[in-house]
């Protein structure tokens, strides 16, 4: 099953690039931060690595586009904060945008490494980061809350790095065949079964449109078996949902928020959907008032909690405008918002240079990662916290380095 990794498992410097990928997307599922804190480790090594062993720098257009964009957002941060000095939540951004600043060192490294074996190691990390994301969310649910949140402390945050897993099972699934292919079909299940308990609407909406590109991007890899397997596992997650799901939180959610839409399309006031818009409404007429420089993190959470407070009568503490592009320009300006919309196309950039073979998987990755950021900061965040900005950064590494190969294939069915 690791044919891959076994191949040059000798070597350490490689070894340990397939070791941290595991982890990264193994313990991640269930514990965010530290993934989170797995990166910065590995950005840290990786650049003392490059003082030791003297390994080349990528030196591609795209490689080095991506480092200049992942600079300019650190540069903005560094920029607002200087701006806002007064402002400790933005004078933050110096350190929270760091990571950011290591992503040439761990792509030149990690690229030392071969990309099939690279994607065994996601595949594999997956697959373990499903099945006890499962067996650690089910069990919050049944004994300690109705929207599990694992060990990452948030539901949303648990239902985003279960998300992930779950597209690259089905990326995994859709690559091999055999008894890879089940095992692999079962941890998108757990996967999706994880995101279900967390309760996130935006984040199952993103996932269900990535799931469907992956899909799209991987069709090469459907034949007479595949979709007798797909069929039968379809069909047993149908029965699963009836039967388990039925009282879950998430439908009780679902179905409230199909209410609260009735009601504002009636015309009648509805207090979920009234604060959502009014948290909208404010963020945007707060980023026209301050267009070139924002207003600061610090003093867009304040308005965002004092909108909130003026529609349903209570403070919830938000610290942003539930909404990536809207928060973005209101702590930021226009260079905020433009830097932002650069930020979420910078997986699709990828796909657009000739300098790369994109083969099916690695496109499938590059689009469900667009997707699964950008739908899910709609109604939520894009970046601006340590998990989502560690796993976009490693999924965007990963995506470069898996794209300088035409080696990645679907297996033949047998």
């Amino acid at each position: 099953m690791f044919s891959e990794l076994r191949a040059d498992w000798s070597n350490p410097l490689i070894r340990n690039n397939y070791i941290f990928t595991f982890a990264f997307f193994s313990f991640g599922t269930s514990m965010g931060s530290a993934a989170s804190a797995l990166y910065v480790g590995a950005a840290i090594w990786a650049v003392i690595s490059y003082g030791l062993y003297r390994f080349e720098l990528q030196k591609s257009r795209t490689a080095i586009l991506i480092a200049a964009i992942f600079a300019a957002y650190y540069v903005l941060g560094l920029l607002n904060a200087l701006v806002h000095w007064g402002d400790r939540k933005s004078l933050f951004l110096i350190v929270e945008r760091l990571p950011f600043l290591g992503y040439i060192f761990v792509l030149s490294r990690l690229s030392l490494s071969r990309p099939a074996a690279t994607l065994e190691a996601m595949e594999t990390g997956a697959l373990i980061g499903a099945l006890s994301g499962l067996l650690i969310g089910s069990t919050q649910y049944f004994f300690i809350s109705l929207r599990p949140s694992a060990f990452n402390g948030n539901p949303n945050l648990f239902a985003f790095t279960a998300g992930i897993a779950f597209i690259i099972c089905i990326i995994a699934a859709r690559r091999h065949g055999g008894f890879r292919e089940i095992v692999y079909w079962i941890g998108a299940i757990a996967a999706a079964l994880s995101l279900i308990l967390a309760g996130s609407k935006g984040m199952l909406l993103a996932v269900t449109l990535g799931g469907i590109a992956v899909l799209f991007y991987t069709r090469e890899a459907v034949q007479a078996r595949r979709l007798k397997t797909v069929g039968i596992l379809v069909g047993v997650i149908a029965i699963s949902v009836f039967v388990f799901l039925s009282n879950l939180h998430i439908v009780k959610r679902i179905d409230g928020f199909q209410t609260d839409l009735a009601m504002q399309s009636a015309g009648e006031s509805n207090e979920q959907v009234d604060v959502r818009m009014k948290i909208w409404e404010c963020g945007i007429t707060r980023a026209l008032a301050h267009p070139f420089a924002g207003t600061g993190y610090s003093a867009t959470q304040t308005q965002s909690q004092n909108c909130s407070t003026n529609v349903g009568g209570a403070t919830l503490s938000f610290s942003h405008f539930h909404n990536f592009l809207i928060d973005s320009a209101a702590k930021g300006g226009v260079p905020f918002f433009l830097m932002i919309i650069i930020m979420a196309l910078t997986p699709l950039l990828i796909l657009k240079s000739s300098e790369y073979y994109s083969s099916s998987p690695t496109r499938a990755l590059a689009v469900a990662t667009f997707l699964v950021f950008t739908i899910n900061g709609l109604f939520n965040i894009f970046l601006g916290n340590d998990i989502h900005d560690s796993y976009f950064i490693y999924l965007v590494i990963c995506i470069v380095a898996l794209s300088g190969s035409g080696s990645l294939k679907f297996e033949k069915s047998s």
